[in-house]
């Protein structure tokens, strides 16, 4: 996993492309797909780790670039408790705290093609509410196929809402 600083286009690195020490050759198990974000003065990288079929991992560090200390597993598909077993052979993942409360994306295959494939490519998007340890560590999330039960707020159907939506 490699970071620059950028220049004020956003497009160009402005210094070197640096390495972290969150790497495959570490206990980290990473692969690909990192989330980066700050909760508190906590510094999060949520990757994807432990090669195919992938796992969700995750590091905290007390400053943006490092070091790295590797925290755990956020989520496995071979964990036994998940309710869903149509994991793609990738999950990648983010992170959202919005209005006090806590949400996970990732991906599985639950989307199929005409001929019922359920290979990787058939990703689809999936959620689940989840409350940070006291600690400030992430526990180890369960997939379901309930989303999110308790609404941020409820819609006024008489207001336009704008949205957007993608399937086959």
């Amino acid at each position: 996993l490699y970071y620059c600083k950028l220049k004020k286009s956003m497009t160009e690195c402005d210094g070197d492309v640096v390495k972290t020490n969150v790497d495959k050759g570490a206990t980290y198990n990473y692969t690909e797909g990192p989330w980066f974000y700050k909760r508190g003065d906590l510094y999060y990288m949520v990757y994807a780790s432990h090669g195919v079929p992938e796992k969700i991992s995750y590091a905290t560090s007390k400053d943006a670039t490092g070091p790295w200390e590797y925290r755990g597993i956020i989520m496995d598909p071979d964990n036994k408790a998940n309710e869903v077993g149509q994991f793609a052979f990738t999950i990648h993942s983010g992170v959202v705290d919005f209005k006090n409360r806590s949400f996970f994306f990732y991906h599985n295959q639950n989307l199929r093609g005409a001929e019922g494939y359920t290979g990787g490519f058939t990703r689809s998007v999936d959620v689940e509410v989840f409350t940070y340890n006291a600690d400030g560590t992430i526990p180890l999330i369960k997939t379901t196929a309930l989303g999110v039960q308790k609404p941020i707020h409820n819609l006024d159907p008489f207001k336009i809402v704008q949205a957007e939506t993608k399937a086959f």
